[in-house]
């Protein structure tokens, strides 16, 4: 048997140099391998964001199904000077599609509490249902689980729950356009009086599209030219309106439901300062299309009044109405975004481009 031994002085292992230079080969393969590890994770979160859409637009269309058409986009006053704004619960097009998205326990404490039918809104206030007329935010039961998280509503892409601004309780909206000009109100829920409402108030990164404008021209002042403009790009979810899905001339495939938002940012930070919450209204597309004077608005900028994300590409995800979901970059010609927002528009041929 042939024995082999080491010689004194005779070296093992690695020098110095050989080792620095495997460091530097297992670091340009870790550079090389990182970008595709997060585009992966990145898909799978993009894609998990239009899994949840495809879930709100089956909700949707079963809630159609079930009562004949969408649910309203909120059901709250028409404009802002309406004195009768505190006989209204303000509920948005979320909370009453929670039963169509396995979120009954969710839903339960504002089906018993307030009366969510739109049409018990557009008559003379009536003494016997003021208890089920109030605001949200006077219901004990609501408020209760105004801090539950619904993980369906929540894109993977965004850290909405986590950036929020210490001091910064704004989490919800409510549309209210004035009935004397052109502007757009809105009230951020808050918590100062009267509306109690913490900081916790649980969010969101999908709400429906209301189309052109927030509301119908008779409700605002738009003018003469404007006006007819803002109602023709009507979208799906409206303030008090019952959408039907016969109502939806240009083509399910052809009109969008719901869309990605981010809410609001310091200008000069960029830090978050709010997010909607799963109570809000709608969002319109105005800022996402262009001006009534024409003007293309900048789309790169992160608001609470434009549909964004924070995916890849500053692709946002759509659901349409026939379930289908969509990524559309905000690069897409105004004009073919218009088209897209409006449920009976007629331009159905507009390139998306």
């Amino acid at each position: 048997m042939k024995m082999s031994f080491r010689r004194r002085g005779e070296r093992v292992g690695f020098t110095l140099v050989e080792l620095l230079v495997v460091i530097a080969i297992i670091g340009i393969l870790v550079g090389l391998l990182l970008p595709a590890v997060q585009a992966a994770r990145e898909a799978a979160r993009r894609m998990q964001c239009s899994n949840n859409l495809k879930q709100l637009g089956l909700a949707a269309l079963n809630f159609e199904s079930a009562h004949k058409k969408f649910p309203a986009g909120i059901i709250a006053p028409q404009v802002l000077n309406n004195p009768d704004w505190v006989n209204y619960p303000h509920a948005g097009h979320l909370i009453q599609l929670l039963p169509f998205l396995e979120q009954n326990a969710m839903f339960e404490p504002w089906g018993s509490s307030v009366l969510l039918d739109p049409a018990q809104y557009t008559t003379p206030f009536n003494p016997a249902t003021a208890a089920r007329r109030m605001a949200w935010w006077e219901y004990p039961a609501i408020l209760a689980n105004r801090n539950r998280k619904i993980t369906m509503f929540i894109c993977p892409s965004d850290n909405a729950e986590s950036t929020i601004v210490d001091g910064s309780a704004n989490l919800g909206t409510i549309f209210w356009p004035s009935a004397t000009t052109t502007s757009v109100s809105y009230y951020w829920m808050n918590g100062e009086q009267p509306s109690p409402v913490a900081s916790d108030l649980h969010v969101t990164n999908y709400l429906g599209c209301a189309g052109r404008w927030p509301i119908d021209s008779n409700f605002v002042n738009l003018g003469t030219i404007n006006g007819p403009i803002a109602d023709r790009y009507r979208g799906v979810f409206r303030t008090n309106r019952q959408e039907k899905i016969g109502g939806v001339s240009d083509g399910t495939s052809n009109t969008l439901l719901f869309g990605e938002v981010t809410a609001d940012f310091d200008n000069t930070t960029r830090q978050r300062l709010r997010s909607f919450a799963y109570s809000s209204s709608p969002l319109w597309t105005h800022w996402n299309t262009r001006s009534f004077g024409g003007v293309v608005y900048n789309t790169s900028v992160r608001d609470w009044n434009f549909f964004t994300s924070f995916h890849a590409g500053n692709i946002v995800n759509w659901a349409r109405i026939d379930g289908s979901v969509q990524g559309i970059p905000l690069s897409i010609n105004a004009d073919a975004m218009l088209a897209l927002s409006g449920v009976a528009d007629g331009d159905i041929n507009r390139d998306e481009q």
